[in-house]
């Protein structure tokens, strides 16, 4: 199994100096079954939440 999984990658590109560019978007739910509890009994409520990304290779 792989370190990560991969993203979308939706643009890719070879530069005219042989460099690869490419961009891809990750999406990441935490908490996906909506399923609210504490860390610590005195830290505030923890519920869903949803983290994306863009990351480009220049």
């Amino acid at each position: 199994m792989p370190d990560r999984l991969p993203g979308y990658q939706f643009w890719q590109q070879e530069t005219a100096a042989g460099y690869q560019r490419e961009a891809e978007v990750t999406l990441s739910v935490f908490e996906a079954l909506n399923d609210t509890h504490r860390e610590h009994p005195l830290s505030a409520l923890l519920g869903t939440r949803v983290i994306g990304w863009l990351m480009v290779k220049l």
